[in-house]
């Protein structure tokens, strides 16, 4: 069975709109909602209060990037979410772009492998529960432990991903990669980076989700198909 999954957007500020296209992708079955975050809506806040008006679909930041955040406060904003919607949260992270993040966030896109790398290993550790002792490339944490409880299951992990390096990183380490508006001819080539980098962890490439952001038009007339 295909499993599908929706971008929670609405235009302009209403946002009963968005509530209500929530609530309706919810009962009709999607799998995971992705809010957008760009330089709109903050997506936390976005599924936060989304999370009241949904029962079943997962709900996951599509993308919160990797440099306006440290990964501690993402870690805390995911473990939120995961009981803020009773265990449907997911961890949506990726790079954004570097005329985004330097242009608008004023922070330097540097290392973007190792950052990523690096959030996925602090995050996973955070959630667990366990106190973060952490000694990496960038960041060098200490003592820090989330204050509260740690979820009774696991929280998925989901990376954006289109560079043939980033994919395969995030196939080794994360749960899920999410191809961005990928082209069809260019599919065969990142499922072989994905195999590749699940195969260099040890892991079933079946066990890593890949869920490509696809722009689609839906239409009753087959002559526009």
């Amino acid at each position: 069975m295909m499993r599908v999954g929706t971008i929670l957007w609405s235009e302009g500020n209403n946002w009963q709109v968005l509530r209500d296209f929530a609530k309706r992708a919810d009962e009709l079955g999607y799998e995971i909602g992705f809010s957008q975050e760009s330089w709109g809506r903050e997506a936390y806040i976005t599924l936060a209060d989304l999370a009241w008006v949904t029962k079943n679909m997962r709900l996951a930041p599509g993308i919160a990037n990797l440099f306006s955040r440290t990964p501690g406060l993402m870690a805390q904003l995911a473990a939120t979410l995961d009981i803020q919607s009773n265990g449907r949260g997911v961890v949506g992270l990726g790079l954004s772009s570097r005329q985004l993040i330097t242009n608008f966030h004023g922070v330097k896109f540097e290392h973007p492998i190792q950052r990523t790398r690096e959030y996925i290993e602090i995050i996973r550790l955070a959630i667990s529960g366990e106190r973060v002792d952490y000694d990496g490339e960038i960041f060098k944490l200490r003592g820090f432990r989330l204050n509260m409880p740690p979820p009774e299951h696991k929280i998925p992990i989901y990376v954006a991903a289109m560079g043939p390096r980033n994919i395969r990183v995030c196939a080794e380490l994360a749960d899920g990669v999410v191809p961005f508006f990928p082209n069809s001819k260019d599919m065969g080539y990142m499922m072989g980076q994905i195999t590749a980098g699940a195969q260099d962890a040890g892991k079933d490439p079946s066990e890593v989700d890949v869920a490509p952001f696809i722009i689609t038009c839906i239409t009753e007339d087959p002559e526009e198909g």
